[in-house]
């Protein structure tokens, strides 16, 4: 396959672009994680279906990060990041202005959907654009998203109304989308396979065992980050019964340390060998969150799991720009599946933790994120030995 990238394009502009796109989905994810105890007082809601709102956001996420991936492989990325920025309007409308249970779970959906076409392609278009640095490329993105995740506990409490946040995220992103459609984007041109040889070389990318652990791994992080993002203002405000600042605390520090993680470790990474480097954070992530945890102080749980989330940083972004590097041939695809495996987990995750938490206590609930972390850790060592030549090299 010739793997082909244009070269025609602004890269200032693009990388505007895509900080601000990604800052915005994180604003409007991360703001919803933050609002659960009161929708759950406003709405009567138990735990579960607090935790199928998160899970609406995961599904939507899910969808379009997979389907925007394969599609980015055949035809132009900059239809569906305009489309992303559209969803994104959309969703943040129906989730902060029409007030029912289901109007929250349609809002949160789009949100998804818009955070899978934009976190997805234009994670694709900055490693692209800093192809010789890609690790440093995605990492740099995602500090976007940290300060996004970092500030939206604390925005979505500024106003006098929560509304008022979900109604500049939706004028901002109609303002990107604007400011994206005269641009040119990064493609990938594929102008010497035959289908058959298509076919052929996406079924090898599909039984390498290299990419299928690396699903897997994706999903084991996801348990872990999504547990803790859904639910530890919950954990605070109800198991800790801490002030409501202290509850916003809590999230937005955990956000905030990756922030911190993937502007500093974050931009190295391409110095390190990605593999081992991935299982020790892991590693290391499982040992904070176990403290954070097994301590029943709050001060105690609260700097450990800001430390899982300094550690915890640079996990995601590395992952998919390792695979970047690995599976050339169908980019798009590959990253949207693997992305993809990580939002299948966000689905399955707040709403099981919740449902623990309604039959023993948030604390103990949680606790099943140390194992997800450890999982992970292990699957990488298991990935360090296995050369992406096993079943097919595709580049």
């Amino acid at each position: 396959m010739n793997n082909r990238v244009n070269n025609n394009f602004n890269k200032y502009w693009l990388s505007f672009i895509t900080f601000v796109g990604i800052f915005l989905f994180a604003l409007g994810i991360v703001g919803s994680e933050r609002l659960i105890p009161i929708l759950e007082r406003t709405f009567h809601l138990k735990h579960w279906k607090a935790g199928v709102i998160i899970s609406a956001n995961l599904i939507g996420f899910l969808i379009a990060i997979l389907t925007g991936g394969i599609l980015s492989d055949f035809i132009p990325r900059k239809y569906l990041i305009i489309t992303g920025f559209a969803l994104l309007s959309a969703g943040a409308i129906i989730f902060g202005f029409l007030q029912t249970y289901l109007a929250l779970l349609i809002g949160n959906f789009l949100i998804g959907l818009s955070g899978g076409f934009l976190e997805g392609l234009l994670s694709l278009v900055i490693m692209d654009i800093f192809a010789n640095k890609r690790g440093m490329a995605l990492n740099l993105s995602q500090v976007f998203f940290g300060l996004g995740a970092g500030s939206a506990p604390f925005l979505v409490m500024a106003f006098t109304h929560w509304r008022i946040f979900y109604l500049i995220i939706t004028i901002s992103s109609f303002v990107t989308l604007l400011i994206s459609l005269p641009q040119k984007f990064p493609e990938v041109f594929d102008n010497s396979a035959e289908i058959p040889e298509k076919k052929i070389k996406l079924l090898r990318l599909f039984i390498n065992k290299r990419f299928l652990l690396t699903i897997l791994a994706m999903f084991f992080y996801s348990c872990t980050e999504m547990g803790i993002a859904s639910w530890i203002s919950d954990l605070f405000a109800k198991y800790y019964h801490s002030s409501r600042l202290m509850a916003t605390l809590s999230l937005s520090s955990y956000w905030g340390a990756q922030l911190i993680g993937r502007s500093t470790i974050g931009l190295k990474v391409d110095k390190f060998k990605s593999e081992r480097f991935i299982s020790i954070l892991f590693f290391i992530s499982s040992f904070f969150l176990f403290f954070a945890l097994i301590f029943d102080r709050m001060i105690v749980s609260y700097i450990f799991f800001s430390l899982s989330g300094l550690s915890m940083a640079p996990i995601w972004p590395t992952i998919l720009s390792n695979a970047r590097n690995n599976f050339n041939d169908f980019p798009g695809t590959a990253f949207g599946v693997i992305a993809a495996s990580g939002a299948g987990a966000g689905i399955i995750v707040p709403p099981f933790i919740g449902r623990l938490a309604d039959i023993y206590t948030i604390r103990i609930a949680l606790s099943i994120i140390i194992l997800t972390s450890i999982l992970g850790g292990i699957l990488y060592k298991f990935i360090e030995k296995v050369s992406p030549t096993e079943g097919q090299r595709l580049k």
